[in-house]
C-alpha cells in the first residue's frame, strides 16, 4: 500500500475479479464515509464475517442497521461505561498477577496471547456479566478457531463456505460453542431479568427503539454480542500489544508514562474515573493506533457513481480506504514511522484534516465500541506501567501480519521488571 501511495499519490486502481479504486487521502475518508455515505455499502468483503456475526452492527445495511444502531447507542453511554470500567480494571488484576510471575523469573514472552486472553475474559464480564471460569477452556479454543477460519475467508471471498476442510469443520464446531452459550444466556436474562445488571447482554435485551418501541429478538442479540465479543477482545489484545511493544523500545516515552500515572494513580490499582485524568496514556494509545490500526484498511462498494477526490468512480465498484497508509501522509505526519505520543495534543490535532486519522473508522458507521475500548486499553496500560518495567531486545524484528488485524508477525515479545519486590 506504501509503493503504491508513494508510485500514483492521491489515489490507485487494482483490477480483477473485483476492481478496486484504493485511496490515500483524507478528503476521500470524508467522501465516502461521511459526506455521501449512503453512495456506498460495506459489500463482499465485509460480508464475509456474517458467517459468524450475522447481520450485526458491521455487517448489517440500511434499515436494519439504522434500527440496531438506535437501540444498541444507549448501551455505550458514559455512565454505563465506567461501571463496565471497574469489571475491567478488576480482569486486569487478575492478569497481572500471573505476569508477576514471568516477571520475577525474568521470562521473555510473547505477549499478545495473554493480552487476548485477558480481553476474552473481560469481554465475557463486561458483554455476558459472567466469570469464564471453567469455561475459558471452551470459550477460547472456539473463539480462536473462529478467527482462524475468518482469516482464511479474508484471504478468499468467493470461496464457499462449504468448503470441507479441517478448518472449516473447527469454524462450525466453534460456532455451535459460542451459539449455545450466547443464546444460553440471552434464555437467562429473558426468564430472570436483566434489572440491575450492568452488562451489555443485559442493556440490549431490555433495550428497545425509541422511535417505534420495538425491543431486539434474540437472533439480533445474539448477532450484535458476537460481533462485539469478537471484534471488541481481538482489536483491544492487538493495539495494547502494539503499545507495549513501542513503549518497550521507546524507555524514556514509558518512563512520561508512568510518571503521570503514578501522578494520578499512586499506589492504588487504576480506576475506570482514573481515565479521563491521564491525557499522555490516551496520548500513547492514539500515536499506537495512528502506526499500527487493528483495522488497517476498510472497503466500501459503490451502489451509484461518484466523484471522490477528483476520481470517477462507477457503480459497483469498490473502493478502499487504507488507514496504514493515510496515517503516514509525510505532509500530515513529519517523520510518519516515528512513535511521537505528542502528536495527539490538543493543537497539532486542530492543525490537521479532521480524517488524517480514522482508526475506528467514521461517519455514522464509525465504531459504536471505540470508547468502551480506548477505557480498557487505557486501564490495562495505566496497570502495567504502574507495576513493571517494559523491555524489548533492541533487535526485535518489526515485520507485519496483516489478518483480520495488524498483528508482529512472529508474535510480540517483552520482557517485564517488576517495580517492586
Amino acid at each position: 500500500m506504501l509503493d503504491l501511495q508513494r508510485r500514483f499519490g492521491a489515489a490507485a486502481r487494482i483490477g480483477g475479479p473485483m476492481p478496486q479504486h484504493i485511496f490515500f487521502r483524507p478528503e476521500a475518508v470524508e467522501r465516502v464515509l461521511v459526506s455521501n455515505h449512503k453512495a456506498y455499502r460495506k459489500g463482499r468483503l465485509n460480508a464475509q464475517f456474517e458467517v459468524l456475526d450475522g447481520l450485526g452492527l458491521v455487517t448489517s445495511e440500511g434499515d436494519l442497521w439504522a434500527r440496531q444502531r438506535r437501540i444498541a447507542q444507549p448501551v455505550f453511554q458514559r455512565s454505563r461505561l465506567l461501571a463496565l470500567g471497574e469489571l475491567m480494571a478488576e480482569e486486569t488484576g487478575r492478569a497481572l498477577e500471573r505476569w508477576s510471575g514471568l516477571a520475577r523469573a525474568g521470562c521473555r514472552f510473547d505477549v499478545l496471547p495473554e493480552l487476548l486472553r485477558l480481553t476474552l475474559q473481560s469481554a465475557a464480564r463486561t458483554l455476558f456479566g459472567v466469570d469464564l471460569g471453567t469455561r475459558a477452556g471452551e470459550l477460547g479454543p472456539a473463539v480462536d478457531d473462529a478467527r482462524a477460519f475468518l482469516t482464511w475467508r479474508m484471504a478468499r471471498p468467493f470461496a464457499p463456505v462449504w468448503i470441507p476442510t479441517p478448518l472449516a469443520h473447527r469454524f462450525r464446531r466453534a460456532k455451535r460453542t459460542l451459539d449455545q452459550l450466547v443464546y444460553g444466556l440471552i434464555a437467562e436474562r429473558r426468564s430472570k431479568g436483566a434489572s440491575g445488571r450492568v452488562d451489555l447482554l443485559s442493556a440490549l435485551v431490555s433495550a428497545v427503539d425509541p422511535e417505534t418501541g420495538a425491543a431486539m429478538e434474540d437472533r439480533q442479540v445474539r448477532d450484535e454480542v458476537m460481533t462485539l465479543l469478537m471484534a471488541g477482545h481481538e482489536s483491544t489484545a492487538v493495539t495494547l500489544g502494539w503499545a507495549l511493544f513501542l513503549l518497550g523500545s521507546n524507555p524514556e516515552i514509558q518512563a512520561r508514562l508512568r510518571e503521570e500515572v503514578d501522578g494520578v494513580v499512586g499506589h492504588r490499582p487504576p480506576a475506570a474515573a482514573d481515565v479521563a485524568q491521564l491525557p499522555y496514556t490516551r496520548m500513547v494509545l492514539e500515536e499506537t493506533l495512528r502506526l499500527y490500526p487493528p483495522v488497517w484498511a476498510m472497503s466500501r462498494q459503490a451502489i451509484e457513481e461518484d466523484v471522490v477526490a477528483g476520481f470517477r468512480v462507477p457503480k459497483g465498484c469498490y473502493v478502499m480506504l487504507v488507514q496504514y497508509a493515510i496515517h503516514r501522509l509525510p505532509e500530515l505526519w513529519p517523520e510518519p514511522e516515528a512513535f511521537r505520543p505528542e502528536r495527539f495534543t490538543a493543537s497539532a490535532v486542530a492543525s490537521r484534516p479532521r480524517y488524517a486519522y480514522f482508526p475506528f473508522g467514521a461517519g455514522p458507521r464509525a465504531c459504536i465500541g471505540n470508547h468502551f475500548a480506548l477505557m480498557e486499553a487505557a486501564l490495562v496500560l495505566a496497570a502495567v506501567v504502574q507495576r513493571f518495567v517494559v523491555r524489548v531486545d533492541a533487535g526485535h524484528p518489526v515485520e507485519l501480519e496483516p489478518q483480520i488485524s495488524l498483528r508482529l508477525k512472529g508474535g510480540t515479545f517483552v520482557t517485564l521488571q517488576s517495580r517492586r519486590g
